[in-house]
């Protein structure tokens, strides 16, 4: 066990560096959830918009989508882009499925 100097807690050896670049250990989105929080939730068929996990002291890491991803997986099965962004900002958006419900990010390229 180690103690993590962010938050206090004690975590295992693999919780202790989930925080490291993960692509870079050859870890998948979907083992790192696995490995810290199995009880995550991930949308079905929408793996494509998986962008990665996010993490806050105290709390279980969750499974990040990328809001314009989602929209394009939609896309990709027939939907057009009014009714994409309707079933996303509905569906998934407007779901809470309890404490580890997905978080949807919204991109931005310009500055702050």
């Amino acid at each position: 066990m180690k103690l993590c100097s962010a938050c206090g807690q004690e975590k295992s050896e693999d919780e202790f560096y989930m925080g490291y670049n993960q692509e870079m250990l050859g870890i998948s989105i979907r083992d790192h959830l696995e490995m810290s929080n199995p009880e995550a939730k991930l949308w079905d068929d929408c793996d494509a918009a998986l962008i990665g996990v996010a993490e806050r002291c105290g709390q279980p890491p969750l499974a990040v989508y990328s809001w314009d991803k989602l929209v394009k997986v939609f896309e990709d099965q027939g939907m057009e882009f009014e009714e994409a962004v309707e079933w996303v900002g509905f569906n998934l958006e407007g779901a809470w499925v309890g404490d580890h419900t997905p978080l949807i990010m919204h991109e931005y390229d310009g500055g702050v």
